[in-house]
């Protein structure tokens, strides 16, 4: 971050804004603020704009943009219903958590979900609460039959692919298979999604107009 904000103020460029590529406004959100307030100085003017989940208003977006995006995989659904309305199938979203206050982010968002009516969406993170273990308790008490299982991170890099869909015991795919559930994987990233770059768009737009 600090040599890029160099290497922008060599090139001549004075006005900037940040756009974090940031879920939450965790730990790594905080490191790239600190890192901009030390260049800060080298620029006319300097504007951070948010991650995706800041605003109450990002809540609503992204759980519509959930919506879509769940709507748009060729699933079959285990009713005539589709997979946000069926009884049988629940999706898990894996995200990255943080033992940052702000992970409690995601805690909000499947609040979110709720009011949008989306029962059958949990989200479970790989490194804080709530975890796959806690997830799973919820998913046998609901008596779901088929889970599908997709990233809530922007790329799907290591933890997806080892992780989420590995061939490990340890894997959350076959933590779920041992549990008797029927698995689907979606390894597409957060960022592969029009509808999610589009909130980050938004928030770079707002940036602008503070320039």
């Amino acid at each position: 971050m600090t040599f890029a904000l160099k290497r922008m103020y060599k090139d001549g460029i004075e006005e900037v804004i940040v756009q974090p590529s940031h879920i939450i406004n965790g730990v790594e959100n905080d490191n790239m603020l600190s890192a901009v307030r030390e260049s800060g100085s080298l620029f006319k003017k300097i504007i951070c704009s948010a991650p995706l989940l800041t605003s109450e208003n990002d809540y609503s977006d992204v759980a519509d943009a959930i919506h879509d995006i769940i709507n748009s995989w060729e699933i079959e659904a285990a009713d005539e219903n589709s997979i946000i309305n069926s009884k049988e199938n629940a999706v898990l979203l894996m995200g990255h958590g943080s033992n940052h206050h702000a992970n409690s982010a995601y805690a909000a968002l499947e609040y979110r979900l709720r009011d949008h009516g989306m029962e059958n969406i949990f989200i479970a993170n790989v490194e804080a609460y709530p975890y796959i273990d806690n997830v799973i308790e919820k998913l046998e008490q609901k008596k779901y039959k088929k889970v599908i299982l997709a990233p809530f991170m922007i790329v799907a890099g290591e933890h997806v692919k080892n992780d989420m869909a590995g061939d490990d015991d340890d894997s959350w795919k076959n933590l779920l298979v041992k549990k008797g559930f029927e698995v689907h994987c979606i390894l597409k990233g957060l960022g592969e999604y029009k509808s999610i770059r589009e909130i980050f768009i938004k928030h770079a737009r707002e940036s602008v107009q503070d320039l």
